[in-house]
């Protein structure tokens, strides 16, 4: 199976380059260098929410962006100089069928454990 069939069959790829070592030298495996590479891509931290059961991620802006328009007017105001995480915080807090461990909050986006977005 080429390795375009394999990507067009899937719904989201991404394919991170890692050097084995700064002077691109054949056969040789400098660990420290490969995991400086991985923690500035942020694949150990993406790797550790997986891993703790929290898959779906979505931006703060575009979950801002779907439920700002929603907001009752008389409470327009007092979100309106809220950054879009500070928007997602406020409006998981006041939730109230919303449970803390169904989320966690990373820097630019939310994580949802399986099934909690639909």
């Amino acid at each position: 199976e080429s390795l375009g069939t394999m990507l067009s069959s899937t719904e989201c790829s991404f394919i991170r380059c890692i050097k084995p070592n700064a002077e691109m030298l054949s056969g040789v495996f400098d660990r420290k260098y490969v995991l400086e590479q991985l923690r500035s891509l942020g694949i150990l931290q993406t790797c550790g929410v997986l891993r703790s059961g929290l898959p779906t991620r979505i931006r703060y802006a575009d979950i801002e962006s779907m439920y700002r328009p929603l907001l009752p007017e008389q409470l327009v105001h007092l979100f309106k100089d809220l950054s879009s995480q500070a928007f997602c915080e406020a409006i998981l807090w006041a939730a109230p069928n919303v449970d803390k461990s169904s989320y966690a909050m990373g820097r630019s986006r939310l994580f949802f454990r399986t099934g909690k977005v639909t």
